[in-house]
């Protein structure tokens, strides 16, 4: 079925509608959806209650916060914690956010260390390995002739 000309001819008028067409629906929709937060902030908007009563009755929950609030730290400016904080990353790509936490203490260990198998070669060809609680290379044997 092919349209008459009239329907599909570009005129000046089917120009100018077509442009505040593009013109007024961003903004239309953006004022609708400063209306929709502004229903949230104060409880459930009154339309979806009418949809469905099920979400109107459902208690609603508050999220936990920490009593102290978070600070934004990593990202592109590359924001750095304060002094005893450490920034915890959300993600693992280039500029990733996160938010600063306190470092907790380290602990020292208690259970039992094992040093590795390293040698030490000394002087008069003889080798030490490493023991003790630091995992230290032995001293070399001192061989008087």
């Amino acid at each position: 079925m092919r349209l008459s000309k009239k329907f599909t001819t570009v005129t000046p008028f089917s120009k100018m509608l077509a442009l505040s067409f593009f013109v007024l629906c961003p903004i239309i929709a953006f004022y609708i959806g400063i209306y929709y937060q502004q229903q949230t902030r104060n409880g459930l908007p009154t339309i979806l209650c009418k949809l469905s009563q099920a979400i109107c009755t459902a208690p609603i929950t508050t999220p936990v916060r920490d009593a102290e609030p978070t600070k934004f730290c990593g990202g592109i400016a590359g924001r750095q914690c304060d002094t005893g904080y450490t920034c915890r990353l959300t993600g693992n790509y280039p500029d990733a956010g996160g938010t600063c936490i306190k470092k907790e203490p380290r602990q020292s260990y208690k259970g039992t260390l094992y040093c590795t198998m390293e040698m030490k070669l000394c002087p008069d060809g003889s080798s030490v390995g490493r023991s003790g609680p630091n995992c230290a290379f032995k001293a070399c044997p001192n061989h008087v002739k």
